[in-house]
């Protein structure tokens, strides 16, 4: 994206790459002053705030799949499973958890 943009050599430069764990830790200890991180894993951390998503021309969606073994020993319960995760009460706490539903 920063490439697309033709800033990649300027922000490069002034970034701060977290490795592992949260940008909002660099956030936090000072060494970054704006993180990009999943919306959903930046809202559990109450030291930093939401200023919005990237614009959808440079957005990047993770899309999640269930599937059902073929083998499995509760087909039932599995399915009851797939019907919760799809349902309207499901489809609040995703929002408010920072996902987006499709």
């Amino acid at each position: 994206m920063l490439e697309d943009l033709g800033i990649a050599d300027i922000v490069n430069s002034r970034a701060t790459f977290v490795e592992e764990g949260s940008t909002a830790s660099a956030l936090i200890d000072g060494r970054a002053v704006l993180a990009v991180q999943q919306i959903s894993e930046l809202k559990l951390v109450p030291e930093v705030n939401f200023l919005g998503p990237l614009p959808a021309a440079v957005q990047r969606y993770t899309e999640f799949s269930t599937y059902l073994c073929n083998k499995t020993a509760d087909k039932y319960l599995a399915t009851a499973l797939f019907n919760f995760l799809s349902s309207s009460l499901a489809r609040s706490a995703y929002a408010a958890a920072g996902l987006q539903a499709f």
